[in-house]
């Protein structure tokens, strides 16, 4: 049996924070069937709960002790395959699992982010199966999820409750058996990056009192500066015409 009882953290005002102590790939969460292996399968990638983390990087997939019912499976597998097909705008299925094992290590994900779920909505740019995902999810907090890798052969072994730690040489073993299963790829942090501010108008484009004021003074000044030429003009064209006719 893997030893758990390392300190990876505390919880401060219902928010889990990390200690960074060089050894997130040890990280792990516990799901039960067959939420376990469909996050393990890359088919969910939004996992709810309560409580909040400022953690993200590698996380390993864990599978509690409880059986699932085959009526459950159908309906869960049923709602991803709806997910599945609106990711890939068509009528396929997407790979499930042959069974569903519990009280083991079955994959591991990366976490791009942990954020309540109204900030999840608020990004209305997400992919539709991603939308989909979240009004499954009655939870406050969102484990946004990418990166899925599934274990070939899965490890049997306890978990723990919300986020714990593997041993090392457990994780080290474990890592051999990894394969790429995602088969919805996402970045979820192009979809939560605000948009750029608006750039501020040129200087060109705005004129403050000052610089009306100054503008009229100016155009005033030119003007003057016209007038005795415009004149000039006017008395050398008035002798050229008398000129020209007392010639005639």
């Amino acid at each position: 049996m893997a030893k758990m009882n390392r300190k990876i953290g505390e919880w401060k005002g219902g928010k889990f924070v990390r200690e960074d102590d060089g050894e997130s790939e040890l990280m792990c969460l516990t799901l039960h069937q067959p939420l376990a292996s469909l996050m393990a399968y890359g088919l969910k990638r939004v996992e709810g709960r309560v409580w909040s983390s400022d953690y993200t990087g590698p996380l390993w997939i864990h599978a509690a002790a409880k059986e699932v019912s085959p009526e459950e499976i159908a309906e869960i597998e049923a709602f991803y395959t709806e997910v599945f097909q609106r990711d890939t705008l068509s009528d396929s299925r997407p790979k499930f699992p042959a069974h569903y094992p519990t009280s083991c290590l079955v994959g591991r994900v990366k976490v791009a982010a942990v954020v309540p779920k109204e900030e999840f909505e608020r990004h209305e740019t997400m992919p539709p199966s991603a939308l989909l995902e979240n009004e499954a999810n009655g939870s406050d907090y969102f484990f946004l999820c990418e990166s899925a890798e599934r274990l070939v052969l899965p490890f049997q072994m306890g978990g723990q409750h919300k986020l714990w730690k593997l041993d090392k040489k457990t994780a080290d073993a474990a890592k051999k058996g990894l394969r790429a299963s995602e088969q919805m790829p996402i970045h979820f942090l192009r979809y939560m990056t605000d948009p750029a501010p608006r750039s501020p108008p040129a200087d060109s484009d705005v004129s403050t009192p000052e610089q009306q004021m100054l503008e009229a003074a100016i155009a005033f000044s030119l003007e003057e500066q016209r007038q005795p030429t415009d004149a000039r003009k006017t008395e050398t064209e008035t002798a050229t015409t008398t000129t020209h006719n007392i010639q005639t």
